[in-house]
């Protein structure tokens, strides 16, 4: 059986770069990744943008449409390269349903970190259902010390063996100094 695979143009704004949902369509015998209308990567905001802030929370929001046909089952957050690198509290990760200012119920979730990458992974169990706002939370250490912008990588995996991350977009954050 041939499955469509929806493949999505860019789309930038201020703050974060965006999937747009699909566009054009290309036909593969894999069927571990999204079909019908893909996730979509709201956006990256953090309420603690003041450099060297203790134990920051940084919140990526994500919204899979109801006429998605696959669950969601993982994210993968990678900050990509800058000066310093900030470590990431992985035992404090937190997913809920809703956004930053709207936390609903908690999403049963297990978080690695690899170390090489850094990337956190986060999988669901179980998986996010189409028809979903949800968001992210990652807490850092403590936020960088200079004033700077920082960029994560953001990639959704439909729930399955061996499925194939969607790249969401990249989540900005900019630190600045109070004085």
């Amino acid at each position: 059986m041939k499955i469509v695979k929806l493949i999505s143009p860019f789309l930038l704004s201020t703050s974060s770069l965006f999937f747009y949902p699909s566009t054009y369509a290309q036909q593969t015998d894999n069927p571990n990744f999204f079909t019908g209308q893909p996730p979509v990567f709201v956006g990256a905001q953090t309420p603690d943008s003041t450099i060297n802030w203790p134990n920051a929370h940084y919140y990526f929001t994500f919204h899979l449409p109801n006429n998605s046909v696959e669950s969601l089952g993982k994210v993968t957050i990678q900050q990509q390269q800058n000066v310093n690198v900030i470590p990431i509290n992985v035992s404090s990760t937190y997913a809920f349903i809703g956004t930053q200012g709207n936390v609903g119920t908690p999403l049963s979730i297990k978080t690695t970190q690899d170390p090489q990458t850094q990337a956190v992974t986060v999988v669901f169990d179980p998986p996010v259902p189409p028809g979903t706002t949800f968001s992210v939370r990652l807490e850092a250490f403590r936020n960088p010390p200079d004033d700077d912008t920082y960029l994560y990588r953001v990639t959704a995996f439909p729930a399955g063996n061996n499925a194939t991350g969607l790249p969401m977009g990249v989540g900005r954050f900019s630190f600045y100094r109070l004085f």
